[in-house]
């Protein structure tokens, strides 16, 4: 009887994660796709690095890379990823897809990298970890385990 309330317990948490983490996912989805439709995809190339302002130990060695791209109307731009990795992660002169923001020229637009998998983790990754807390989390808590720790040992019960 204990281990079907634990199970519940257990479940109701899992639930309100999966919840929380699915309405994160869907806010940040959102503000992916909309920057994905207003900006325009070209190529970039790594020109540089720039170090990172603050940063822990396990990181002394990841940087910020700095991407140069050519926007369509011809402008030569620059801008500073987001991402810290290695420099190996990004040589130099590495081709790399970039979301540009369309901007009056003279002016500092918004950029961002983008890949297969950067697009797909921003899409989809949350939604679906989201959705796999709530789903045992309401699985745990419509029906939990019956017979886990009450001392049955399995097989049929009765003489």
């Amino acid at each position: 009887m204990i281990a079907r309330i634990v199970f519940r317990i257990v479940g109701l948490g899992g639930l309100a994660i999966g919840l929380f983490v699915i309405g994160i996912a869907l806010k940040e989805r959102a503000r992916f796709v909309a920057v994905e439709k207003a900006s325009e995809r070209v190529i970039g190339i790594v020109v540089g690095y720039e170090a990172l302002e603050y940063a822990f130990y396990e990181d002394r060695n990841k940087y910020h890379p700095v991407i140069q791209y050519e926007t369509l109307e011809g402008e030569v731009r620059r801008f500073k990823a987001q991402v810290k990795a290695s420099r190996s992660a990004y040589p130099r002169g590495k081709a790399v897809d970039v979301l540009a923001a369309p901007c009056p020229a003279g002016e500092d637009c918004e950029a961002e990298l983008t890949d297969g998998m950067t697009a797909f983790m921003r899409k989809w990754f949350g939604l679906l970890l989201g959705g796999v807390f709530a789903l045992v989390g309401g699985f745990l808590l419509w029906k939990p385990p019956s017979e886990f720790g009450d001392g049955h040992q399995g097989g049929p019960v009765g003489p």
